[in-house]
């Protein structure tokens, strides 16, 4: 029998169990069963003969099957609410996860789950993902065995299926996190590092296993995480740049197809909407802390932040969706979402009616979620100026820069709309300048550069207007990087792909796939940049640098590979690039090879690679400079050369500032040696090291008027240089070929080196860091800091640190550098 039970404070029923099996006719089951082929499927698995032998997985299995036929049954025959369904459902879920942890051998209760999601929401769709987070007690360990156990009790496939699929990756740190973080890790991340979305996906956190009294404390932290004390406006920037995304990424795919899910007005854009309801007054109002959707809505109502009218609308519109999703899931147990706006019906639902409610959902959610172009910029040229020095601007800024700013921004722009929409963003981005403890004349003097170069459109002002925190974000990198403002003044369309951060295929024009693979590398940098001049994560930078680098290459020799019918061309990265130290404006340096004697079509396909690299575009910039010098026979010799011939050279001919430079070899894909290994075959002879010592003394140089990071003595050639002539003496090699690892290396093997490695190797981080800080706050690229220029004063700025103590702290680090050097040569 059906049993009602009362589970809110709303008096509402709800359905804890569904009509079972044997209480539908056989007409309806095969109605039904006519409907959902996965029905007719699993029934006919249940009503086969079960053997006694039965294993526990496949049991479970049939146990999941037997509460998923009740519920398509009840969707298909009408015998329940599609809220009674999803919440049914979702207490057959959580049985059968509670079963699965204790089978896989999880007894240990110092540890919860926690259900987010549809299932957190006990909203679960018929064939949904499983999102769980596990915290475990702090002085707890859990076998990584028994969660591999659990994921293939309930997500392994086997002849009965499977149960569901598992998604563990909402975890603190996603994929790359601990897969069961203790509560201090839990906490320690949400509390410091914890983003908008991860709050957001936190509303709909439940406790279903475990310790009740760890669940008490965590869940506390939970809801103390997404709702803050004090209502939260600017939630709604940062909502709607969420939700433009998710739009933008559906604009990108097949506009035939209605996405239940994701297109406008559909069930994701109900949730934000709702959700942004509760994250914004939840601090204050705590019984909109739910995870139900349904009750949020009429808590919501009762609160009266929504009329009963819109309240009705939203729950039907809702609930209307979600019994879509859960026929077209309910055919062949598959997350899908799609339908075709071609077909008239999909069961007995019309299609016009679904893209009707959607367009009328679509409208009601963007009244919460979007911006408003109110302008409060002063009218009066007078008043300006007083308030852009009440702001903190300089007599400059305010005399010359801004005069040019209102004038000349102006003549583009013809519509009423479009001039409001031009002074709410110069009026916001002084606001944001305002607030910046960074050069605030200089962003105001790149912006007019921007305005200028890249002739903004009224579109892009509308964009900035609506996504707040991507012009905060764009004042931000102007007050710190003259390099990064004229990027976006030579491609303001950066910005687009900045806030919508979207990949696109590659087009099959050569222009425009090149054009693209330029904006790449470019929108990279900018992103690394905004992380780097924040945190200063040196390793961060230098991987996702080198990451792109490396992505960019193959994608341009595999489509070459494909256009040529090539056999395929490998590169041995070398420099910066072979020891994955990439930095800002960096050169490639590579040379090409092959497995056997490289033929016509190689070559070919190696000059042509290297005109998608290096070949200037209309609005300037290329995707990589590159540097072929260190290709075996110098700068005149081939191209490519086989793997043996490489080997060959640097075994027998090759120089020993050549051997030296090959430490630092990385092949792009995998090939059957190591070259660093080849390259210190042979220990260095003293007439070798006595030439790598003079070819050091040429390279570095002193002037009394410039600190050049690069080539001053105990800089990061000289620090660099020694810690390979260093492995080259031993006949050694690191296979970490970065300088970094070399050091290291060099220090688990030289008593001298580990007295001294660790002092260089700080040493050697800070001048990388003084490099690429450096690279961003100037206009050109060099690695000279010429004393009395105003870019050694914004870098200073950008490192917090004054003109003096910079350069004190630069002639300190030499110094040091060169004493622990000489010893290293072995100099008294």
């Amino acid at each position: 029998m059906i049993r009602l039970t009362i589970t809110n404070h709303h008096g509402r029923r709800i359905l804890t169990s569904l009509p079972t099996i044997s209480s539908y006719s056989q007409a309806e089951i095969q109605q039904a069963s006519e409907f959902s082929s996965a029905l007719k499927r699993y029934l006919a698995l249940l009503a086969s003969s079960m053997p006694k032998n039965l294993d526990k997985k496949s049991a479970l299995r049939l146990e999941r099957h037997k509460a998923w036929c009740e519920a398509v049954l009840a969707t298909v025959c009408k015998k329940a609410s599609t809220e009674d369904i999803c919440f049914a459902w979702s207490l057959a879920a959580e049985k059968l996860i509670a079963k699965a942890w204790e089978l896989a051998g999880g007894t240990d209760k110092a540890f919860i789950i926690l259900a987010l999601g549809k299932l957190g929401s006990r909203e679960l769709n018929l064939s949904s993902d499983i999102d769980l987070v596990l915290v475990r007690h702090d002085q707890n360990v859990i076998d990584d065995k028994i969660i591999k156990s659990f994921s293939s009790y309930l997500s392994e496939i086997n002849e009965f299926a499977f149960c569901f699929r598992l998604d563990l990756n909402l975890r603190p740190g996603g994929a790359s996190g601990s897969t069961i973080p203790s509560q201090t890790e839990f906490e320690y991340h949400y509390g410091y590092h914890g983003e908008m979305w991860e709050r957001l996906s936190y509303v709909r956190a439940r406790f279903i296993y475990g310790d009740s009294t760890l669940a008490n404390e965590v869940m506390k932290f939970v809801n103390h995480f997404s709702y803050r004390k004090h209502i939260d406006l600017t939630l709604k920037d940062d909502l709607s740049h969420l939700r433009n995304k998710i739009h933008h990424e559906m604009s990108l795919k097949d506009q035939s197809i209605f996405n239940l899910k994701l297109s406008s007005g559909g069930i994701r854009d109900i949730e934000l909407f709702v959700h942004s309801l509760q994250l914004i007054h939840g601090g204050k109002n705590k019984n909109l802390q739910t995870q139900s959707t349904s009750e949020a809505i009429h808590e919501l109502e009762k609160m009266k932040f929504l009329s009963p009218q819109d309240a009705r609308f939203l729950f039907n519109s809702y609930w209307y969706f979600r019994d879509i999703e859960n026929h077209l899931q309910a055919t062949q147990d598959r997350q899908t979402y799609s339908l075709s706006k071609k077909i008239e019906n999909f069961a007995h639902f019309k299609m016009k009616d679904i893209l009707q409610l959607a367009k009328e959902a679509e409208a009601f959610v963007s009244q919460l979620l979007k911006l408003n172009d109110e302008v409060s910029l002063p009218e009066d040229p007078i008043e300006q100026k007083t308030w852009l020095k009440a702001k903190g601007f300089s007599k400059i800024s305010i005399d010359e820069t801004w005069p040019t700013i209102i004038s000349a921004s102006a003549l583009a722009l013809k519509s009423e709309k479009a001039e409001v929409a031009r002074l709410t963003f110069l009026q916001s981005f002084v606001e944001h300048l305002s607030r910046i403890n960074r050069n605030k004349d200089l962003a105001l003097a790149l912006l007019s550069d921007f305005i200028h170069a890249s002739r903004a459109k009224a579109s892009l002002y509308s964009l900035l207007n609506r996504e707040q925190k991507l012009t905060e974000e764009i004042a931000w990198l102007f007050s710190c990087s003259p390099y990064l403002a004229n990027i976006f003044a030579l491609r303001p369309e950066l910005i687009d792909s900045l806030f919508f951060n979207a990949q696109a295929d590659l087009p099959t024009a050569q222009d425009e796939a090149l054009e693209m693979l330029i904006e790449r590398r470019l929108l990279v940098e900018i992103l690394c940049a905004q992380k780097f001049l924040k945190d200063g994560d040196l390793g961060s930078l230098f991987e996702e640098l080198t990451n792109t680098a490396d992505e960019i290459c193959k994608i341009i020799l595999e489509r070459l590979v494909s256009e040529l019918a090539s056999e395929p061309v490998n590169m041995i990265c070398l420099g910066k690039w072979g020891g994955r130290e990439l930095g800002f404006r960096s050169d490639l340096d590579f040379i090409f090879v092959t497995k056997a004697a490289p033929d016509l079509l190689q070559q070919k396909l190696s000059k042509r690679f290297l005109h998608w690299l290096s070949q200037p575009m209309n609005r300037g910039g290329t995707i990589y400079n590159v540097d072929l010098r260190l290709r075996p026979s110098g700068q005149a010799g081939p191209l490519l050369v086989s793997e043996d011939q490489l080997c060959d050279f640097l075994e027998k001919r090759a120089a020993p500032w050549e051997r030296q430079a090959y430490l630092r070899a990385r092949a792009l894909y995998k090939i059957p040696f190591v070259v660093a290994q080849i390259a210190a075959k042979n220990p260095l002879s003293k007439i070798e090291l006595a030439e790598l010592k003079e070819i050091r003394y040429k390279l570095l140089t002193h002037d009394p008027n410039e600190f050049d990071l690069k080539l001053s003595s105990g800089g990061l050639v000289d620090i660099e240089f020694q810690s390979q002539i260093s492995l080259l003496e031993r006949a050694q090699f690191s296979l970490d070929s970065s300088t970094h690892g070399m050091i290291q290396y060099n220090m688990a093997q030289d008593k001298v080196w580990k007295s001294f490695g660790p002092e260089l190797l700080k040493n050697y981080n800070f001048l990388r860091s003084i490099e690429q800080m450096h690279q961003l706050t100037s206009s050109q690229s060099q690695t000279k800091l010429k004393k009395g220029t105003q870019s050694l004063v914004v870098l200073a700025n950008n490192l917090n640190l004054s003109v003096d103590a910079l350069e004190e702290k630069l002639k300190q680090i030499f110094s040091e550098n060169s004493l622990m050097l000489a010893q290293l040569r072995g100099e008294k």
